[in-house]
C-alpha cells in the first residue's frame, strides 16, 4: 500500500499499540451515531479540488469519512486519493487531530478550514499533502429536459470540454436516458461546448457543434443519464429529477437544467440551477455558472401561516448552511390587490437551525383582509456574493401568504384572480390566484399563478405552476358569468351540465366547477358566479389514464390547428384526414382511432342536441408513443340542452341536416358514420343510455340540475350580503336556464326513443 511521507512518518513517531485503545473506543461510540447522524446530515460536495473532511470523497461529509481517516491511520485501512482532504485542521499533516475536527464540525457547530466543509475550493495553504483531481475533463453541462410548451424536438443535452486542449469524443455515447453515439473524430475545442439534440434543426447554438439526433425521450419527470468513453467506461453517470431540492424552473417553462460548477458531482442537486431568465445557453456558458454550490433553499414556513388583518407574520428561511457562513440577510416584500406596493426591506436575524442550517428570520407587519403578500429573502456570504432565495430561475421566485378575515359568506369556492404586475421585489412580472373551499379556513395560494385576460368577453384562463396545480390541473378556463356565444346568457349552465354528463357517461371530456370569483384584475373588483373549463392539454390526459406525450390537434370551423410539440409537424393528422377522405382507405384507417369513444361521442351530443359539435370545436389526441390511437375529446358545450332543438334527427352527425343550424360535419365525424355497421354501433350505444335500466336516468339527472340550481341560488343570497345589494338578474339566470334544461330533456328523451324504435 502507497503512504505519502507524512503518513509514514506519523505512524513511525506514533506506535500503532499506544492508540489502538483511543482508536477502538472512537469506532464503537462513531458506529452507534451513525444510524443517527449520517442520514440526518445534509449532502455536501466535491468541487474545486476537494472538500475538506471528504476523506472518502464521496461527495459528502460525514462520519464515514472519520471513520475513514481512522482506519487509515490505524488500522491499515486504504490511503486517500486526497490527503489535503483527510486533513481537517489545515496543519498540513494527517493525524488524530483530523478526524477529531471532523467530529467537531458535526456534533458541536465547528467549522472547518478553508475550503470548508460545505464549500469546496482549493487549498490555500502550501504543504506536502497530495490531492488527486478526479473531476472528468468532458462532463454533462447543461439538459433541456422539458422545454415550453412541450416541444419535445427541442430537447438536448450539452457537454462541455473543462480544458486548455482538445479532445476528440468519437466513440463517446450517452448509453442511459437517451441513446446516442459520437461519430469519428469529434472534437471539442478547448473550453468548448457540443450540444446532442433531439433535433438539431430545432437547436440553435451560437458556438459549438449541434449534433443528433438522439434516440428516446428525456423524461419530464427526471431520469439517469449516463455518458461513456469509447472504451465503454463511464464518464458521468447520474440521475436528476424536477422536484426540489433539484431545481423546478427547467421543467416545462423555458429554461434549461444549467450546471453552476464543473467540478462538483452531477448527482448533487447543488450542483444545478435553472437559467436565471428561464432560457437555455446551447454551446455557451451557462448563464448560472459560477452561482455558489451552497446555499439551496430547505424550507419556508410563515407564523401564523393563514394570517388575519391582525396578525404580524413571522417569515422563517431554511438555509443548508452554518449561521457563521451568512454576513447579514433581509427580506423583501410587497403586497398586492388591484396594484403592487412594496414595503422597506426588513433585515433578518440569522439563527442556527437543525442539522447545521441557518434559519433566516425576520417579522412583516399586519395587512388589510384579502391582501397578498410576496417576500423573497436576500442573503450576503462572508465573501460578499449576495443570493437571492427563492432563486430567480425558479418557477414561483416570491414566497407568498394571504391575509384574510373570513368576512365573505359562500357555498361554492372562492377564487381572487389578482392581475399580471410588475414586482416591486423581483426583476419579473407576477401574479396569483387563491382558492378557498367551502368549511375551510385555510385559503390556498397559487402562488404567480398566470391570470391571462382575454378582451373578447370570453373570460379568462388561470395557469397555475407545476406541482402547485388545483386539482392537478396547470390550466383552468374561466367562462363569463353572463355567458354568451350560441347559449346566450344559459351558456355557463350549459357547458357546466354537459362536460359533467359526458364525464359521468364516460365519455372524455373535461372537468367543470363553479367558482365565485373576485376578479382584482378589473377595478373595483367584482363578485360573479363563473364556470371553471379544464383546458383540453397533456395534463388532462395524464390525469385520465393516457399517455402526456400525446400529440393534441384542436378542430374549428376555420381550420385545425396543433396545440403542442409544434415543431414536430402535422403529418400524422394530414396522413389520417386523408385516409379518412379515400374510400379504398378509409376502413383502414378507421381502424388506428378509439371507435367505442367516437359512438359514445356521438351518442351523447345527439343526446344533448349539440348540433355544432360534430362540426366545430372539438380535440383529436394522436397517441402514436403507446396504442397508435387517435381519440375524439368533447368541447365547447355552449349550444346544448335549447328547447328549439328537441327534435334534432338521430341522423345528424351523418349530414349535418334537420333541426337547429345545418353543419357539415367534420371528417372524422362523417367517415364514421359512413361505415353502416358504425353507424348501427352509434345508434345501439343511444338507445343503450337512455332506454330504461341504462345509465341515463331522467329523473336522477333533473335531480342534479335542482341541486346545482339551489347550490348556485345559496351562494347567490350570501353574495348579495358581502355586495350589499340585490342582484334580480343573476337569480333569473340561474332559475330560467335549469327550468328550461328540464322542459328539454322532457321532451327530448321521448323523442329519441321513439325514433330509435321506428
Amino acid at each position: 500500500m502507497f503512504l505519502s511521507t507524512s503518513a509514514i512518518r506519523y505512524r513511525q513517531e506514533h506506535p500503532m499499540r499506544e492508540l489502538r485503545p483511543t482508536y477502538r473506543f472512537l469506532e464503537k461510540t462513531l458506529l452507534a451515531a451513525v444510524m443517527v447522524s449520517v442520514l440526518a446530515t445534509p449532502p455536501m460536495l466535491l468541487g474545486g479540488d476537494f472538500l475538506r473532511g471528504d476523506a472518502n470523497r464521496d461527495t459528502t461529509v460525514n462520519i464515514a469519512d472519520v471513520v475513514t481517516t481512522l482506519n487509515a491511520l490505524f488500522a491499515s485501512g486504504a490511503w486517500f486519493t486526497c490527503e489535503d482532504a483527510a486533513d481537517g485542521n489545515d496543519d498540513g499533516v494527517i493525524n488524530i487531530a483530523d478526524p477529531v475536527q471532523m467530529l467537531g464540525f458535526l456534533f458541536d457547530g465547528q467549522t472547518m478550514p478553508s475550503p470548508g466543509a460545505r464549500f469546496p475550493g482549493p487549498d490555500p495553504t502550501s504543504d506536502a499533502l497530495f490531492c488527486e483531481d478526479t473531476s472528468p475533463e468532458v462532463l454533462i453541462s447543461e439538459i433541456n429536459y422539458n422545454p415550453r410548451d412541450s416541444a419535445r424536438d427541442q430537447q438536448f443535452v450539452e457537454i462541455h470540454n473543462r480544458t486548455s486542449k482538445e479532445i476528440d469524443i468519437g466513440g463517446y455515447s450517452f448509453t442511459r436516458g437517451i441513446s446516442y453515439v459520437f461519430g469519428e473524430a469529434t472534437i471539442i475545442p478547448p473550453e468548448g461546448f457540443v450540444v446532442v439534440a433531439k433535433d438539431p434543426s430545432a437547436i440553435f447554438a451560437p458556438t459549438g457543434e449541434v449534433l443528433g439526433p438522439f434516440s428516446g425521450e428525456l423524461a419530464n419527470g427526471g431520469e439517469a443519464l449516463t455518458l461513456r468513453d469509447d472504451f465503454g467506461f463511464v464518464i458521468e453517470s447520474f440521475e436528476y429529477d424536477d422536484l426540489p431540492p433539484w431545481p423546478t424552473g427547467p421543467d416545462g417553462f423555458g429554461g434549461s437544467l444549467e450546471r453552476v460548477n464543473y467540478f462538483a458531482p452531477p448527482s448533487d442537486p447543488h450542483t444545478w440551477r435553472g437559467h436565471p431568465r428561464r432560457r437555455t445557453t446551447p454551446g455557451a456558458t451557462n448563464a448560472a455558472f459560477g452561482t455558489p454550490l451552497y446555499p439551496i433553499l430547505v424550507d419556508v414556513s410563515f407564523d401564523p401561516a393563514h394570517p388575519t388583518s391582525n396578525d404580524e407574520v413571522t417569515i422563517r428561511v431554511k438555509l443548508d448552511v452554518s449561521p457563521s457562513t451568512i454576513q447579514s440577510a433581509f427580506i423583501k416584500w410587497e403586497t398586492s390587490q388591484t396594484t403592487t406596493i412594496g414595503g422597506d426591506p426588513i433585515e433578518a436575524e440569522i439563527l442556527p437551525g437543525p442539522l447545521g442550517h441557518s434559519i433566516v428570520q425576520a417579522v412583516l407587519p399586519a395587512q388589510p383582509s384579502q391582501r397578498l403578500v410576496r417576500s423573497q429573502s436576500v442573503i450576503t456570504l462572508q465573501d460578499s456574493t449576495e443570493l437571492e432565495f427563492p432563486h430567480p430561475g425558479e418557477l414561483i421566485p416570491l414566497f407568498h401568504y394571504f391575509v384574510y378575515d373570513h368576512e365573505i359568506l359562500h357555498s361554492i369556492p372562492l377564487l381572487w384572480a389578482f392581475p399580471v404586475q410588475s414586482s416591486t421585489v423581483t426583476r419579473t412580472t407576477t401574479s396569483g390566484a387563491i382558492i378557498l373551499e367551502p368549511g375551510s379556513t385555510e385559503p390556498r395560494v397559487f402562488g404567480r399563478a398566470r391570470i391571462n385576460f382575454r378582451y373578447d368577453n370570453n373570460g379568462f384562463k388561470v395557469k397555475f405552476m407545476k406541482g402547485n396545480e388545483y386539482h392537478g390541473d396547470r390550466t383552468i378556463n374561466i367562462l363569463p358569468e353572463e355567458g354568451g356565444g350560441g347559449g346566450g346568457k344559459k351558456a355557463p349552465h350549459m357547458e357546466h351540465l354537459a362536460f359533467r354528463l359526458f364525464r359521468q357517461l364516460g365519455a372524455l371530456a373535461p372537468r367543470t366547477d363553479w367558482f365565485r370569483v373576485i376578479d382584482y384584475t378589473v377595478r373595483p373588483p367584482t363578485h360573479t358566479q363563473n364556470v371553471s373549463v379544464q383546458q383540453i392539454n397533456e395534463r388532462f390526459f395524464a390525469m385520465n389514464g393516457l399517455s402526456g406525450n400525446a400529440d393534441i390537434y384542436k378542430i374549428e370551423s376555420c381550420c385545425l390547428s396543433k396545440q403542442n410539440n409544434l415543431t414536430s409537424g402535422d403529418e400524422r393528422l394530414s396522413e389520417l384526414l386523408a385516409g379518412l377522405t379515400n374510400e379504398a382507405t378509409r376502413r383502414e384507417t378507421l381502424a388506428s382511432m378509439d371507435l367505442a369513444g367516437l359512438s359514445l361521442y356521438s351518442a351523447l351530443a345527439v343526446l344533448i342536441s349539440h348540433w355544432d359539435s360534430f362540426h366545430n370545436n372539438h380535440f383529436l389526441y394522436d397517441d402514436r408513443f403507446t396504442d397508435d390511437r387517435w381519440r375524439i375529446v368533447f368541447w365547447d358545450a355552449d349550444q346544448a340542452f335549447q328547447e328549439t332543438c328537441t327534435n334534432l334527427p338521430i341522423d345528424r352527425p351523418v349530414n349535418g341536416l334537420g333541426g337547429c343550424e345545418p353543419r357539415v360535419p367534420r371528417k372524422v365525424i362523417t367517415a364514421f358514420h359512413s361505415q353502416p355497421d358504425l353507424h348501427a354501433n352509434y345508434r345501439a350505444t343511444l338507445k343503450a343510455l337512455i332506454e330504461p335500466g341504462g345509465p341515463f336516468v331522467l329523473e336522477d339527472v333533473k335531480a342534479q340540475m335542482t341541486e346545482i340550481e339551489q347550490q348556485l341560488l345559496d351562494d347567490l343570497v350570501l353574495q348579495e350580503q358581502s355586495i350589499g345589494r340585490e342582484r334580480p338578474a343573476r337569480r333569473s339566470q340561474i332559475v330560467e336556464s335549469y327550468a328550461s334544461f328540464k322542459r328539454y330533456l322532457d321532451a327530448r328523451i321521448p323523442f329519441l326513443l321513439s325514433e330509435l324504435d321506428s
